[in-house]
């Protein structure tokens, strides 16, 4: 690896850990978000029950799979946003979908198998507040698809696998970058969109 390589990773981890202590955020918002749902280390009042869960999940190799940190998130994500609709692909593990669904137990939980499906669910579902986890292909056509005026204003979308490959970079970049998408945040293995629009676009990214 040669010495520039070294110093742009260094560069880039330094970044995302200062950013992720919340130095040189300025949005209110944004900092109460990083520190108090990505980063809250926390005991939220339903962990110790999904934990006995995981102990006794089945693991099966066809469905998506995640470890405890990401789990939480989702728990914790869930739980900021409040959602009215919860939109998860059929794919994802029975366990992460419960701790989904523990973060707010008056979610209306829509399932979705194919990109196509997932698109439709979402337009058809998306009034506000929603929360959607879907990988970064999906993500780049719903935004396509859709005008993100008030009802979708008020969503989250919750992207995986935007550096798995060069073709995924490129997708969460152009999400990054699109006009509608105004909160971004980059934890390298997912990222998280809002489009509420009274929010200053900006992007962050951080370590997780």
């Amino acid at each position: 690896m040669s010495f520039e390589c070294m110093f742009f990773r260094l560069f880039n981890v330094f970044s995302r850990w200062k950013c992720s202590l919340g130095y040189g955020v300025q949005s209110p918002f944004a900092y109460q978000f990083i520190r108090g749902v990505i980063h809250e280390q926390g005991e939220y009042y339903a962990y110790a029950t999904l934990r006995r869960l995981s102990s006794t999940a089945t693991k099966d190799s066809a469905l998506a799979h995640f470890g405890l940190k990401w789990n939480q998130l989702f728990f914790r994500l869930a739980n900021f946003v409040q959602p009215r609709t919860l939109l998860l692909p059929t794919s994802l593990s029975p366990l992460s979908q419960q701790y989904f669904k523990s973060g707010c137990l008056s979610a209306r939980v829509n399932t979705y198998q194919t990109t196509e499906d997932g698109a439709r669910l979402l337009v058809q579902e998306g009034d506000g507040p929603w929360l959607c986890l879907c990988d970064v292909s999906l993500a780049a056509q719903f935004v396509q698809r859709t005008s993100m005026s008030a009802p979708f204003s008020d969503g989250w979308l919750l992207v995986t696998g935007i550096n798995k490959d060069q073709e995924a970079r490129r997708l969460w970049q152009s999400l990054v970058d699109n006009k509608k998408t105004v909160l971004t945040f980059d934890l390298y293995q997912v990222g998280l969109i809002f489009f509420n629009l009274k929010y200053v676009k900006q992007h962050y990214q951080l370590k997780f």
